[in-house]
């Protein structure tokens, strides 16, 4: 069992709430599945004291690969892409720790899409030697150059989708939806029961619940409504606190 533990973050004594982050720290090599099956995700922000084998609870998302299949919407995401050709090879994420191919590809594209200073070099080196289980697909075209590079966690029971770097020449074209459709279906041949996306928190994310069989943590299950869930993200601006919790601020 990870250890789990609480930092202090916000109150609100006219609402009488007073606000606790939720981590979990992993322990060895316990295994990762029951982790996530809790709603917990790999902690990649930045912290002013050293951070390893921590996760963070969230309203993250997850497909039931079980039962998933493409809507109609989706199909007309991946027939775009019917006439690219792709390798796709599968990489333990530490082979890329100096790989500056790799690393400026990705860095160019969180600068480019997300502005400058949102991810240092560092930042993603730590991602890619976060734990064993972390691996890089590479996607290349017939000339062998790099179109995207994508950073997961494979478990035995689930993958977690979670960076994306790709060529943002493809962006109108919804390449990076057809990324994930892609890697969700990849999970699903191997048999994986879960496929998990990240957070869905703000407008941004509302992309995510156009893939189906969607579920959301709300803090102590799993629930299957895409509706609650666009809803809850839609209004995530009016709850939204910009101090951080106590755990960020420990110089220790």
């Amino acid at each position: 069992m990870p250890r789990v533990f609480y930092s202090e973050h916000t109150y609100s004594y006219k609402n009488y709430t007073f606000g606790y982050a939720l981590y979990a720290e992993r322990l060895g090599n316990e295994k990762i599945d029951r982790i996530y099956a809790t709603g917990f995700l790999p902690y990649s922000g930045e912290a002013k004291s050293e951070v390893k084998n921590l996760y963070y609870m969230a309203r993250s998302a997850r497909v039931d690969l079980v039962s998933f299949s493409l809507t109609s919407e989706n199909r007309r995401i991946v027939n775009k892409f019917k006439n690219f050709t792709f390798s796709v090879t599968e990489y333990p994420a530490y082979d890329f720790l100096n790989n500056d191919t790799m690393l400026n590809f990705c860095l160019k594209y969180f600068e480019t899409r997300h502005g400058t200073g949102v991810i240092s070099k560092e930042r993603l080196q730590r991602i890619l030697n976060y734990s064993p289980e972390t691996v890089v697909a590479e996607y290349t075209d017939e000339n062998n150059s790099p179109r995207a590079y994508i950073i997961e966690i494979h478990s035995e029971s689930c993958v977690h989708y979670w960076f994306s770097f790709y060529d943002l020449s493809l962006a109108y074209q919804s390449f990076g939806m057809w990324l994930m459709i892609a890697r969700i279906q990849e999970a699903k041949k191997k048999r994986k029961k879960y496929c998990y996306l990240g957070t869905v928190y703000g407008d941004k994310a509302l992309y995510k619940t156009n893939i189906p069989s969607l579920e959301y943590w709300n803090g102590q299950t799993w629930v299957s409504n895409t509706s609650d869930l666009k809803n809850r993200a839609k209004t995530d601006y009016s709850r939204v606190v910009s101090q951080a919790d106590e755990f960020k601020n420990n110089e220790n």
